[in-house]
């Protein structure tokens, strides 16, 4: 599902992973410990709080994934990248008028192409990285240029780029298809086969509210390259070593709970963070301002550097 090119490797296989972690800190002869989890690593670490959470004295989830209660569409995400134009054009001293509508006309267009919308999908998908405001404000540039019949800055910005895809140090695909095909939910049993997947995920994309992700529609945002439905669809059933991230009907975590989010992350949004936290028992929400997928990391100029400091200062 959300890939994260250019980025350092996050998606690990997660039940071989939670118990490293548990069995280091064991044969470290730690007790209790502060675990800082951003990215997919939220994943992991919401699994070993609640697991091990006698074991935790804080907990910290930069740009959280939901373990519970996520959609298998995740609307937030992109919901909040089409919102993001908007607020990066506001936000320009050099940007003006109205960038969702910019967006609308454009995509009435790009579907008279045989590439489609697919491209303009990838690059919002991708928009959310730092740093944020920049990325979204060259998406409406190129979207302007593009309605005023100038192509280039279009096609500079969905042209084929392989990124740390083919350097294997840097990224593999493959672990974050081991990752995404079974932890997260996706618009099918899991335990059907291909066919039957196919099936019910076109049935899902006829159900959906065609106007949830406006400009886009449901099949538009299925089909879209980042998403993986389309790779997810052959990927094996779960065996019975699998394990949900979390243990069915297992208790809020109760050790004291930071879960920070950028405004403009569409990676992984401030409504999932905020869902994270609904899960927790003793959490505290920060959403950086203008930030993008962990801000307290790849944002420098934000303050959520400053909240985890103090936050472990005070709970660790």
């Amino acid at each position: 599902m959300r890939a994260d090119p250019g980025r350092p490797l996050r998606r690990v296989p997660e039940l071989g992973c939670r118990r490293r972690h548990h069995d280091v800190r064991r044969t470290l002869g730690l007790d209790r410990i502060d675990l800082y989890g951003d990215s997919y690593g939220t994943f992991l670490a919401q699994s070993y709080a609640y697991r091990h959470g006698d074991s935790l004295a804080a907990l910290v989830l930069d740009s959280a994934y939901p373990v519970r209660g996520e959609s298998p569409w995740y609307p937030s995400l992109w919901q909040n990248g089409v919102r993001a134009l908007q607020v990066a054009c506001n936000r320009a001293a050099a940007c003006s008028g109205n960038a969702y509508r910019r967006l609308r006309d454009v995509v009435a267009l790009l579907r008279r192409t045989p590439r489609g919308v697919g491209p303009l999908l990838d690059a919002i998908a991708s928009g959310g990285y730092e740093p944020p405001l920049r990325n979204f404000l060259k998406i409406d540039l190129a979207i302007s240029a593009y309605l005023h019949n100038n192509r280039k800055p279009y096609r500079r910005l969905t042209r084929a780029d392989p990124g740390p895809y083919g350097i294997y140090r840097a990224y593999s695909r493959g672990d974050e298809l081991a990752v995404s095909c079974n932890d997260y939910p996706m618009l099918w049993d899991k335990h059907a086969g291909e066919a039957e997947r196919r099936r019910q995920l076109h049935a899902a994309v006829r159900k959906y509210p065609q106007g949830a992700f406006k400009p886009f529609t449901p099949r538009e945002v299925a089909l879209e390259s980042v998403a993986g439905y389309t790779e997810c669809q052959a990927w094996p059933k779960p065996s019975t070593l699998y394990e949900p991230p979390a243990p069915p009907g297992a208790p809020p975590p109760r050790m004291p709970t930071l879960v920070i989010s950028g405004e403009l992350d569409n990676v992984t949004s401030p409504v999932e963070a905020a869902t994270v936290a609904d899960h927790f028992a003793n959490p505290r929400l920060r959403i950086a301002r203008n930030g993008g997928h962990v801000p307290s990391l790849y944002g420098g100029r934000y303050k959520a550097r400053d909240w985890v400091r103090r936050f472990i200062e005070r709970h660790g």
